[in-house]
């Protein structure tokens, strides 16, 4: 908040003025590294976050040249940094490029990132952090997301579901639908997910795919009268919605 970092942070966002750190520190460490014998030369890379405060690309459009450029070419990554794109704040029912994200500042977020970064992971989310146990649907976005990723040259994603529960049966199943996807994003998450339903519930598999079904319909639903707002965190828990 001091005078010195809101000048910097008016000039180049919060995320440029983090990379024009970043890209001071890792010149520092590569040094110290090559100066150690038993390191033989390797090089160090550093993996930053878009993320909350960060979120924003500094770039700007250049309507002349019909694209994305940099604030500043102080705020370009070196190229052993990696930007690491978190959307935190994004409606996760859609993919971040679906024209119906309601989070505005997301449908061109990797597009941003891709025209300063040398190299981008992903960090997305696919449950509900304030209640793990809340029915979630994230099946319908995760195949287009990963091709947009995957147009976009993300070369990591991780797809974080509930990992301190072991009987979230919602996180076991996106766990195996997820893991097939991320090998071949063109596969059919919904023929995925019965394949996995049928194997793991056996006899009880016909009334787990007719609730999932009912409940998605009924998500769907809901997304459609609120045009998009039911999914936020706030809204899912509102009795509004779950008469």
């Amino acid at each position: 908040t001091c005078a010195r970092c809101q000048a910097s942070t008016n000039q180049y966002y919060q995320s440029g003025t983090i990379i024009r750190f970043v890209n001071l520190m890792i010149d520092e460490v590569q040094k110290w590294a090559d100066a150690r014998p038993d390191l033989n030369g390797k090089q160090v890379k550093v993996v930053i976050f878009t993320y909350h405060y960060s979120t924003d690309a500094p770039v700007e459009y250049d309507d002349k040249a019909g694209k994305y450029e940099p604030l500043d070419p102080s705020v370009v990554p070196d190229e052993n940094i990696v930007m690491r794109i978190a959307p935190f704040y994004s409606n996760r029912y859609y993919s971040l490029a679906d024209p119906r994200q309601t989070a505005k500042q997301y449908p061109d977020h990797v597009k941003q990132w891709g025209t300063i970064a040398k190299e981008l992971m992903t960090w997305t989310y696919a449950c509900q952090y304030d209640h793990y146990f809340l029915f979630y649907p994230t099946i319908q976005r995760i195949p287009n997301e990963l091709r947009e990723f995957q147009e976009a040259g993300v070369t990591y994603a991780l797809i974080q579901l509930n990992t301190t529960e072991q009987n979230d049966f919602q996180s076991i199943l996106n766990a195996y639908v997820y893991h097939k996807l991320l090998w071949d994003p063109t596969e059919d998450p919904y023929a995925l997910r019965k394949e996995f339903i049928t194997h793991y519930f056996g006899p009880a598999a016909q009334e787990v795919q007719t609730f999932l079904e009912f409940m998605e319909e009924y998500y769907e639903s809901n997304q459609t009268k609120t045009n998009g707002m039911f999914f936020t965190s706030s809204d899912l828990f509102s009795s509004l919605y779950h008469p």
